[in-house]
């Protein structure tokens, strides 16, 4: 099951979130550029409305095989959606889809009906990285084209962790010893790995850095 692609365009993921009344039932749907629009998903009102009469809390339910997790918090719900379709040997396929959502427009949608078309957009999620410890580490790597490469995705890719700070520190050859800010992970390793990759093409030698907690 994949994630949505945040890398390119950013305007990819943008998630426009429509729910409204159904019956006994408030039905919602997704469209975004990359997915484009999903099959309602059916949620009981009732139980929804159990959602506003109590503190923070998390719900479940599953609809024509989608799965939804809501987190119904002070200021906003969020909203994660398994999208699934199922072939005739009975394989998943899909993919997730997690939308933040203000509480002020479910309570508007439970109370009095008032539909909800409200666009999506993520915002970043990516620790600080303090770096003034390992300059003359840095200094070698970018000597070196194929790990400055790993260590350029690395940035971009490895702490994705929203108002968090990773300070690195020496730790073997091109590798780094990490702790963060907030604990969650403590700390750990950014190691620098050597494989191989099959492409139509061939075999090629790869190095990419992994995390390690």
């Amino acid at each position: 099951m994949a994630t949505l692609d945040f890398i390119g365009n950013p305007n990819i993921r943008n998630i426009l979130f429509m729910a409204e009344n159904s019956g006994d039932c408030i039905a919602v749907s997704t469209f975004c550029r990359k997915h484009n629009r999903r099959g309602r998903f059916l949620l009981i009102r009732e139980r929804l409305r159990e959602l506003l009469d109590e503190g923070p809390r998390d719900f479940y339910d599953m609809d024509c095989n989608n799965h939804v997790h809501i987190h119904a918090g002070m200021n906003r719900w969020t909203f994660t959606f398994d999208w699934l379709s199922e072939y005739s040997d009975g394989t998943l396929t899909g993919f997730r889809q997690t939308i933040e959502v203000p509480s002020s427009a479910m309570t508007e949608l439970i109370e009095d009906g008032t539909p909800v078309r409200y666009l999506f957009v993520p915002r970043e999620a990516h620790a600080r990285v303090d770096s003034s410890h390992v300059g003359n580490s840095i200094r070698e790597i970018l000597g070196i084209p194929r790990v400055r490469r790993a260590f350029a995705k690395a940035m971009r890719d490895c702490f994705r962790w929203r108002d968090d700070e990773v300070t690195l520190y020496r730790d073997f050859g091109t590798s780094f010893f990490f702790r963060t800010r907030s604990g969650c992970p403590e700390c750990g390793g950014l190691i620098l790995h050597e494989s191989t990759r099959k492409t139509p093409k061939g075999t090629f030698p790869e190095m990419y850095y992994g995390v390690h907690t």
